[in-house]
């Protein structure tokens, strides 16, 4: 049955023929590719139906997907941690001190006493007025001075200095446009010996990285997939047959053609009409540099873990 799977932050989408019993997780990370979104962040798939999010784990059959559904891949969201609320001190109450109390009452004293008493204070009190206005005239201290850094402290050698070395940073040089061509009409030779004996995995090695590579060699990919059910390819004519577009940016590149393709597949010796045809077509592909080899990394008319067969 065919799905349409779409960008919720965007207008792009990608219908795709898929199994029933195949899981959503499984097909996760090919669709984020073919929609532009990075592949090592996870998406939701919300079924556009329903409105109802999907788990990984289900199939397109027990989540309740049917023919021409719309899937819709959401980023997930982030919940925000609350910073912890600070508490604040208990309040310190402040001390009393008790009052001082007198054990012996003063004696009657002489006037005399008084007078002298009165006069002694009298000097004093204008000898700290005086105090006071003599310091609030004096200029204030100078604030200390700061140290200086170790580094300002230390004077920069003039004889023997030299500029800091810069790291040298690593420039991809982007493929040719030619070359891009080149290596696609590279892949579509291999085919008939990656999908029909001897099933050959060092060409795919050789040509292929990361989605590609691993839908055709991983356990249950495509070439586990051709042997268990006794079924192999048979092509035709295939080649490029013109250039529709080429990007090309460090160390990705992109490259749409028109595609001309003869295969046949047989099954237990017979011909499965589903998958023969004679095609032209457009095929996107999508390149990456690994150890400085330009590989193909994706296409989207090969993702096999939900096309069954499909090369």
């Amino acid at each position: 049955m065919q799905v349409t799977f779409k960008r919720q932050d965007a207008n792009a989408e990608q219908t795709i023929d898929v199994l029933p019993d195949s899981k959503l997780g499984d097909s996760r990370e090919a669709v984020q590719m073919l929609l532009g979104l990075p592949e090592h962040s996870p998406c939701k798939f919300v079924l556009e139906r329903t409105k109802r999010e999907l788990e990984d784990s289900l199939t397109f059959k027990e989540a309740g997907i049917k023919h021409n559904d719309k899937l819709i891949l959401s980023s997930p969201t982030r919940q925000e941690t609350k910073p912890p609320q600070e508490v604040p001190p208990p309040p310190v109450s402040p001390s009393v001190s008790p009052p001082i109390t007198s054990s012996s009452q003063t004696p009657p004293v002489s006037n005399d006493w008084k007078i002298a008493v009165i006069t002694g204070s009298a000097i004093g009190i204008f000898m700290m007025l005086g105090l006071v206005v003599v310091n609030s005239k004096s200029p204030p201290p100078n604030p200390p001075s700061l140290p200086q850094s170790t580094a300002q402290q230390k004077s920069p050698s003039t004889s023997n200095s030299q500029p800091p070395e810069q790291p040298k940073s690593q420039i991809h040089q982007s493929i040719a446009q030619q070359e891009a061509v080149n290596l696609i009409n590279r892949w579509l030779q291999a085919k008939e010996r990656i999908f029909a004996p001897p099933f050959d995995r060092d060409i795919a090695t050789e040509l292929t990285t990361d989605v590609l590579y691993w839908d055709i060699i991983k356990p249950g990919g495509s070439i586990d997939w051709l042997r268990d059910s006794n079924a192999f390819y048979r092509f035709g004519v295939r080649k490029v047959d013109s250039v529709e577009q080429f990007v090309s940016d460090g160390d990705r590149a992109t490259l749409v053609v028109t595609v001309i393709e003869d295969r046949t597949l047989y099954v237990n010796g017979k011909i499965d009409k589903t998958q023969t045809d004679f095609t032209t077509k457009s095929v996107r592909y999508t390149f990456k540099k690994v150890d400085e080899r330009w590989k193909l990394l994706i296409t989207n008319n090969f993702i096999f873990r939900y096309l069954k067969g499909k090369v």
